[in-house]
C-alpha cells in the first residue's frame, strides 16, 4: 500500500510544483490579489494533502516539504493583506491621497515579499524535488493536481486511506463546529481555526478524484457557505487590525481622521460578518451528520501502514 501511495502522491507533486512555479513567475511579474491567491491555493493543497501522509513513510523529506510549504505561503500572507484592503476601501468614499498613502505601503510590503520569495521559494522548490525523487524511489498511482485535471487512482489501498485522512478531517471540523456553536460569542481564534479546518477539508475533497457520496455532496455545499462567511469575518479582523496598527503611528492629521472613519466601518462589518458566520455555525450544528445525534456517514477508514 505505501508504494502505491507513494506513486500516487509523486504524480501529485510532480504537477503540483509545475503549478506552483508557474503562479510564482505571474506573481513576480503582478503582485496583485488574484496571482497572490492561485499561489496561496496550490501552496495550501499541498499542506493540505501532505498533512495526513507526512508520517507514513520513515524518510522526513515529506515533513521538510510540508514546513517549506508553509513557511512560503505566510510569507504572503501580509501582502495579500493590504490589496484586499485596498480593493475593500476603493470606490467606499476614502480620501484619494489615503488610497495613496496605502497604495505605498503595499509597494514597499511586496518589495519585501519578493526578496524573500525569490530565496525561499528556490529552497523550497529544492526540497519539492526532493519529495518527488523519494517518493518515485519508494513507488506506483495518481492523484488530481491543483489547478489540474483528474487521472483516476490507482489503488483501492490509496483511496482507503486518502477516505479515511477525509473522514478524521471532517470529524475534527464536526467537532469544532459543536463546541463553537454551543456558546453565544465565538472568539476571533476559534473562527480563524475554523475557517482553516474547513479549508483542508474542501482543499482534500478538491484534491482527489473520489466519487462523493450524497453526505459529502451536502458537506460541500455546507463548507463552501460558512467558508465564505468565515472568510468576510476573518478580512474584516485583518482589515480592523491594520487600520488601529496604522492610525496609531501616522503623525498626519488628514489622514488619521481617514483611518478612524475606515476602522469604525472596518469595526461595524466585523460585527455583522461575525453574527452571521456565528448563526451559520448554529444551523450547520443541527444538520444530519454535524449533530452527534445523527449517526453520521461513514467515509471510510485509514488501512495499517
Amino acid at each position: 500500500p505505501n508504494e502505491k501511495l507513494a506513486v500516487s502522491l509523486s504524480s501529485f507533486l510532480i504537477r503540483s510544483l509545475e503549478n506552483a512555479e508557474y503562479a510564482f513567475r505571474v506573481t513576480q511579474l503582478r503582485v496583485d490579489e488574484e496571482s497572490l491567491h492561485d499561489f496561496r491555493v496550490i501552496l495550501r493543497t499541498t499542506r493540505a494533502v501532505l498533512e495526513p501522509v507526512v508520517n507514513v513513510f520513515e524518510d522526513g523529506i515529506l515533513k521538510d516539504l510540508l514546513k517549506a510549504t508553509k513557511i512560503t505561503a505566510r510569507a504572503t500572507n501580509q501582502a495579500r493583506d493590504i490589496d484586499v484592503i485596498i480593493s475593500h476601501l476603493t470606490g467606499a468614499g476614502i480620501n484619494p491621497n489615503t488610497l495613496k498613502f496605502l497604495e505605498n505601503e503595499k509597494r514597499v510590503t511586496t518589495d519585501k515579499l519578493l526578496g524573500f520569495l525569490q530565496d525561499t521559494f528556490e529552497a523550497t522548490q529544492l526540497v519539492w524535488r526532493s519529495a518527488i525523487a523519494f517518493l518515485i524511489s519508494v513507488s506506483h498511482g495518481s492523484f488530481r493536481s491543483p489547478l489540474g485535471d483528474a487521472p483516476t487512482l490507482a489503488s483501492v489501498s490509496t483511496v482507503h486511506f486518502i477516505k479515511g485522512s477525509i473522514q478524521q478531517q471532517r470529524e475534527l471540523c464536526v467537532k469544532q463546529v459543536q463546541e463553537i456553536a454551543s456558546h453565544q460569542n465565538p472568539k476571533a481564534i476559534e473562527l480563524h481555526e475554523l475557517r482553516k479546518n474547513f479549508k483542508r477539508l474542501r482543499y482534500l475533497h478538491e484534491s482527489f478524484d473520489l466519487v462523493s457520496t450524497a453526505q459529502e455532496t451536502k458537506d460541500a455545499t455546507y463548507s463552501k457557505s460558512l467558508q465564505t462567511l468565515l472568510g468576510q469575518f476573518q478580512d474584516a479582523e485583518v482589515r480592523m487590525e491594520y487600520l488601529r496598527a496604522l492610525a496609531a503611528k501616522t503623525r498626519d492629521e488628514s489622514l488619521s481622521k481617514d483611518l478612524e472613519v475606515a476602522l469604525r466601518q472596518s469595526i461595524s462589518d466585523r460585527k455583522i460578518a461575525k453574527d452571521s458566520a456565528s448563526k451559520a455555525l448554529v444551523s450547520l450544528a443541527t444538520k444530519p451528520g454535524w449533530n452527534p445525534r445523527h449517526k453520521a456517514s461513514v467515509v471510510g477508514k485509514r488501512p495499517d501502514t
